[in-house]
C-alpha cells in the first residue's frame, strides 16, 4: 500500500542543494543542526529581506535585549525562531492574534500543564488569583483542545 508523507521544504530541493538538516533532529552537537549552515553574511544584509522579516528580526532582537540575553545567544535565538517560522509558514500568510489573546492562551496552557504535572488546584487558585470555577473551566477547555489534537474526530 502506498503511504503519502508530507514533503518538507528540504525534500523539495534537488539532492545536491539539500543541507541534510531537520528542525526536529536539531540537538546540541548534532550533525543535523541548522545553525552551522546559516550564512551570517546573508543574515546581516537585511536589504535582501522582505520588509516585514526585517521588522520581525529587529523586534525579536529588542525583546531579547530587554530580557538580558547575551548578543551571541540573541542572534542564535533570533535565527532559530525565524528559520522555524519560515520552515513552518514560509510562503503563506497567516493570522497573528493580538498580544492579549496570546497571553491569555499561554496562561491557560500553563495552568493546564501545571495541573497535569500534579500541582493542586488550590495552589493554582492562589498562584493565579482566579476562582476555583475559572481554574476548572480552563482545565476542561485545555483538556478538550489536547484531546482533539491527539484524537481528531471521525468526520473532521
Amino acid at each position: 500500500m502506498y503511504k503519502h508523507q508530507a514533503a518538507t521544504p528540504e525534500d523539495l530541493l534537488p539532492k545536491e542543494h539539500q543541507l541534510g538538516f531537520a528542525l526536529d533532529a536539531e540537538q546540541p552537537g548534532s550533525d543535523h543542526a541548522i545553525t552551522p549552515h546559516l550564512n551570517d553574511d546573508l543574515l546581516a544584509d537585511k536589504r535582501k529581506w522582505p520588509k516585514d522579516l526585517v521588522e520581525m528580526t529587529d523586534f525579536i532582537h529588542a525583546e531579547l535585549d530587554a530580557s538580558g540575553i547575551t548578543d551571541d545567544d540573541k542572534h542564535l535565538l533570533t535565527e532559530k525562531v525565524l528559520i522555524a517560522l519560515c520552515f513552518r509558514s514560509g510562503g503563506r500568510g497567516f493570522y497573528l492574534p493580538q498580544a492579549a489573546a496570546v497571553k491569555t492562551a499561554l496562561l491557560h496552557k500553563r495552568i493546564h500543564d501545571e495541573w497535569a504535572a500534579s500541582v493542586p488546584v488550590v495552589e493554582l487558585i492562589r498562584r493565579y488569583k482566579m476562582s476555583e470555577q475559572a481554574i476548572y473551566g480552563i482545565i476542561k477547555e485545555q483538556r478538550a483542545l489536547h484531546q482533539r489534537k491527539i484524537q481528531p474526530g471521525l468526520f473532521s
